[in-house]
């Protein structure tokens, strides 16, 4: 369990989510399934409309996928109004020296990623959205589920980001036919089901035990993060600790002993129930299943399930309103110079950008073909002309001289970052060519450079 920078992939689900044109409503296709005749019956009939609005209907259409890894996708959306994007992995043709072409099965995987992380974090309590996150599994359906995946010798994990709090586990492919296969999704959907008492009607208090043991593990976290911090971890506090004061940006954080401290501990557990009442709504939740299953199949398996649950579920989702601007002020900011540690003198720059509309973004890329156009290797590119002028270097072990990635992406702005590896004493040249600025003593990057 832990907390790590933005994860994209409920970003792309809802860009899939949003195409245009593709809803099928497939009554038939559950009844014409392989699942079992009554689950097929039960969820066809279930079937009202593609609009979704009588909150009693499942609705079923397929997505089209990339078209390269093999799968089949379709969009489930429940009773409660959870998204479930469904994947069937069909078996792909590996090669095996002694035995030639073999097919080789896929691995089960099952997440649910709830649409709130530590921007909801009060005040008074940063670390909550992780510590949510540490309960959740902490409990006694989450030692359950854990059992059950260590079974298989599979995998179980939680993280937590600015916006998003995903739940994870993986299992090895499962050995048998579709029954087999059916009756571990089945078994592992029940138990994730079961994670999340908090969307009941008259909702569970988390118990004192497990809160109590769980501030520990989250101070244990960080003790141990400040040991060895990973490069990513040590740029996004420095960045942090530039945030204007009064935004979330400022109390972005993974939590500790100093932010909640075990001697409020009555307080620390009403929060929680408060915060997973109010952010793990099923209306901001999203489910993805990759199994072998056909695609009717699977959703007749989770359909079924979390419908069963359905009577106890709270559809809620409470607003999240925008503070102000992490950086600067509106949407004018300046980029950002952060020290990084290694072993190459690095420039690291980062820019804050506004990203409204979040759907959008992710399906131009802006970032991503930016990215391409800085780092790409071709004769005019920005790492050629900089190597042509000897600040950065022909090879840099294990990775290029020139990168750029999203550091985070929240409250409606995304931090980019474009990090140059240069040349052990490269920086003089570097400034005398006019290249770097200064303001207030802080280098502010190469903005005339690339």
């Amino acid at each position: 369990m832990g907390w790590r920078p933005l994860s994209l992939s409920p970003l792309l689900l809802a860009s899939a989510a949003g195409l245009a044109g593709r809803r099928q409503v497939c009554t038939g296709l559950f009844v014409a399934s392989c699942a079992p005749p009554a689950s097929a019956a039960a969820l066809a009939s279930s079937i009202a409309s593609p609009r979704f609005a009588s909150g009693a209907a499942a609705t079923f259409e397929r997505i089209e996928g990339s078209g390269t890894d093999g799968r089949l996708y379709a969009l489930l959306r429940l009773p409660d109004g959870a998204r479930c994007i469904l994947a069937c992995a069909a078996p792909s043709l590996g090669f095996d020296a002694d035995r030639g072409p073999l097919l080789t099965a896929q691995r089960l995987e099952l997440a649910v990623t709830m649409g709130c992380g530590s921007m909801r974090d009060p005040k008074e309590w940063e670390g909550l959205a992780h510590l949510a996150e540490h309960v959740t599994l902490g409990s006694e359906a989450g030692t359950e589920l854990a059992e059950y995946v260590d079974q298989f010798d599979g995998s179980l994990n939680g993280f937590t980001s600015e916006e998003l709090t995903t739940f994870h586990a993986e299992l090895p492919a499962i050995e048998g036919g579709e029954a087999e296969a059916a009756a571990v999704v089945e078994a592992l959907a029940m138990r994730f089901a079961a994670l999340f008492d908090c969307w009941r009607a008259t909702p569970l208090s988390a118990h004192r035990e497990v809160v109590e043991r769980e501030l520990r593990r989250v101070d244990e976290e960080l003790v141990a993060t400040r040991t060895q911090p990973s490069r990513q971890l040590l740029e996004l506090g420095q960045y942090k600790a530039r945030a204007n004061p009064e935004s979330r940006w400022a109390r972005l954080g993974r939590g500790s002993a100093a932010t909640l401290p075990v001697s409020r501990l009555d307080d620390i557990r009403s929060a929680v129930d408060s915060f997973r009442t109010s952010g793990y709504a099923p209306l901001g939740a999203t489910l993805a299943l990759c199994s072998p299953l056909p695609l009717p199949l699977a959703a007749s398996i989770i359909s079924d399930i979390f419908k069963r649950r359905s009577a106890t579920f709270r559809p809620v989702l409470r607003a999240l309103k925008r503070g102000p601007p992490p950086f600067g002020s509106g949407h004018e900011t300046q980029p950002m110079a952060v020290a990084r540690p290694g072993r190459y003198a690095c420039l690291t720059v980062g820019w804050c950008i506004p990203t409204d509309d979040r759907v959008v973004v992710a399906r131009a890329k802006p970032f991503a073909i930016l990215g391409e156009a800085f780092t790409a290797p071709h004769a005019a590119s920005a790492v050629e002309v900089l190597r042509a002028a000897s600040i950065a270097p022909l090879a840099v072990e294990m990775e290029p001289a020139l990168t750029s990635r999203v550091v985070a992406a929240a409250d409606g702005w995304s931090l980019w970052q474009v990090t140059l590896v240069m040349l052990p004493g490269s920086e003089k040249r570097w400034c005398a060519r006019g290249l770097v600025g200064h303001r207030g003593g802080c280098a502010m990057g190469p903005t005339n450079a690339v």
